[in-house]
C-alpha cells in the first residue's frame, strides 16, 4: 500500500545559524515572517514546541495563553497551514535540570506535569491532537543519583497524565533519523519497529554524520542509501494514509546567507526523488533475488539504481 506524503517542519528549522561553537551569523525572523515560507517551500503543517506558539508560556496566566494561542491559531489559518504537533518544551527551565518527570525534586515534576497540561490546552486551540515529549533531560549523570526502575514509572506516569487531560490526545513515536544514528541503530529499522506496532504517529527526517553532536544535516545528505530505505520503508507500509505527516528537522548550514531556508528544499525535494526510485524498484526482480538468496546481486542492484542506472 503506497504512502501519501504531505511536509511539515518547525519554526526552529528556520534559524540565525547560531551553535555551541559560535554566535548567531543570520538575523532572527519574525514567526509570521517565517510562515510564509511554508507554502512556497511545498509544506503544509507547522511542528510547534508549546512556546512557539505560546512565547514566555511560563510567565502567563492562563486567560493570557489562551489569548495567544488562539493568535496563533488565527495566523494559522489564514496562512493556509495546520498544526502537526504540540511538543513541551521540558528540557530549557531551571526546574527541569535534574529531569521534568524524572527529577528527584517532587516540586520540579508538579511544574513539569502542569507544562504538559498547558501545552494539551495549546494543541486543542491549534486542533492538533498530537503531543510529541522529547525526554531530553530525564536521564541521570550517575546511576546512583537516580533510580531507573523508578524513574520508568514516574514516565509512565507522567504520560498517563498528559493522557488524562483529553481523551483525544495521542502519543505515538517519532523516529528522528540523526537520533537513530547516534545511538548506533538504523532509521529505517526503528521506523519500521513503530510501523508494525502501529505507533509511528510523526518521523523527523535529517541525516548524520557519524557519531557526534547532533547536526541535523539535510535528509540524505550523508547517506543516499540510508535516506532510500526511510522512504521506502513508509512507502510500503501506508505512512499518511492516516493523515500523519512526514516532517523535517534540519539546520541550515552556518554559512548559508539569509533566508537560509533551501536545506527545508533541498529534504524535501531528496525524498520525492528517493520516492520515485523506491517506486520504480523491479518488485518482481528483488522477491526473485530474495528466493535465491543472491543478496549481493540485490545490493548491486539498489546501488545501481541509486546512480540513476
Amino acid at each position: 500500500m503506497a504512502g501519501t506524503f504531505r511536509f511539515s517542519f518547525g519554526p526552529w528549522n528556520i534559524h540565525t545559524g547560531a551553535d555551541s561553537f559560535g554566535p548567531p551569523v543570520r538575523k532572527p525572523l519574525a514567526f509570521a515572517k517565517k510562515l510564509e515560507f511554508y507554502r512556497e517551500l511545498g509544506f503544509g503543517a507547522v511542528q510547534f514546541h508549546d512556546d512557539d506558539a505560546v512565547p514566555g508560556l511560563d510567565e502567563l496566566s492562563t486567560l493570557q495563553a489562551e489569548r495567544k494561542a488562539k493568535e496563533t491559531a488565527r495566523l494559522l489559518k489564514s496562512s493556509g497551514l495546520a498544526a502537526e504537533f504540540v511538543a513541551p518544551r521540558l528540557w530549557e527551565s531551571p526546574r527541569t535540570v535534574d529531569g521534568a518527570f524524572t527529577s528527584n525534586n517532587p516540586a520540579d515534576r508538579t511544574y513539569a506535569r502542569e507544562r504538559c497540561r498547558k501545552a494539551v490546552e495549546i494543541a486543542n486551540r491549534l486542533e492538533t491532537d498530537l503531543i510529541v515529549l522529547w525526554l531530553a533531560r530525564e536521564g541521570t549523570y550517575i546511576r546512583e543519583a537516580k533510580d531507573s526502575k523508578w524513574a520508568v514509572e514516574r514516565l509512565v506516569e507522567g504520560v498517563n497524565r498528559i493522557l488524562a487531560c483529553d481523551p483525544k490526545i495521542r502519543i505515538g513515536v517519532n523516529i528522528e533519523s540523526a537520533h537513530a544514528i547516534l545511538a548506533g541503530l538504523d532509521p529505517a529499522e526503528e521506523m519500521g519497529f513503530a510501523l508494525a506496532s502501529r505507533k509511528l504517529f510523526t518521523v523527523h527526517l535529517n541525516d548524520q554524520n557519524g557519531l557526534k553532536f547532533d547536526q541535523d544535516k539535510s535528509f540524505g545528505s550523508v547517506d543516499l542509501r540510508r535516506a532510500l530505505n526511510q522512504v521506502w520503508i513508509l512507502d510500503r507500509s501506508g505512512y499518511g494514509k492516516n493523515g500523519e505527516w512526514v516532517g523535517l528537522d534540519v539546520k541550515a548550514m552556518r554559512t548559508q546567507p539569509a533566508p537560509a531556508v533551501k536545506h527545508l528544499r533541498n529534504s524535501r525535494e531528496i525524498f520525492l526523488r528517493l520516492l520515485k526510485v523506491s517506486r520504480g524498484l523491479d518488485e518482481s526482480k528483488i522477491a526473485s533475488l530474495v528466493r535465491e538468496r543472491d543478496y549481493e546481486e540485490l545490493d548491486l542492484y539498489i546501488m545501481e539504481r541509486l546512480l540513476g542506472k
